[in-house]
């Protein structure tokens, strides 16, 4: 598990993002992150249309600069890396509250409910 400095690029959906990661030592790098732990609905239903809209209001309520944890220094299946973010000025995590606010159900691999 690796902590990084990062700020928002662009959101996919509901549980991916794209961020620009300060490595260190002056070194940057472009990453799409899958969020770890949890399972928003897919896109183009009205479910996914409010986690979408939720997640963006969320970066708006929580300025940059973010922290981002990596799970693991490897890709997940689909090439995305599996990270938790978090906004250092107000405490908040982006995973957990995702799900709190019943956007998304918590995952952890296997079938999918």
């Amino acid at each position: 598990m690796y902590e990084y400095q990062a700020s928002l690029m662009s959101i996919h959906d509901g549980d991916t993002v794209w961020m620009h990661v300060d490595l260190g030592c002056r070194i940057t790098l472009d990453m799409e992150l899958r969020l770890d732990g949890v399972d928003a609905p897919e896109l183009r239903t009205n479910a996914g249309d409010l986690a979408l809209s939720w997640i963006t209001q969320w970066f708006k309520d929580n300025p940059a600069p973010y922290t981002v944890r990596t799970v693991k220094d490897k890709k997940e299946k689909w090439g995305r890396y599996l990270a938790t973010v978090i906004c250092p000025k107000t405490a908040a995590t982006l995973n957990t509250d995702l799900i709190s606010s019943g956007n998304a159900k918590a995952y952890f691999g296997g079938t999918r409910a």
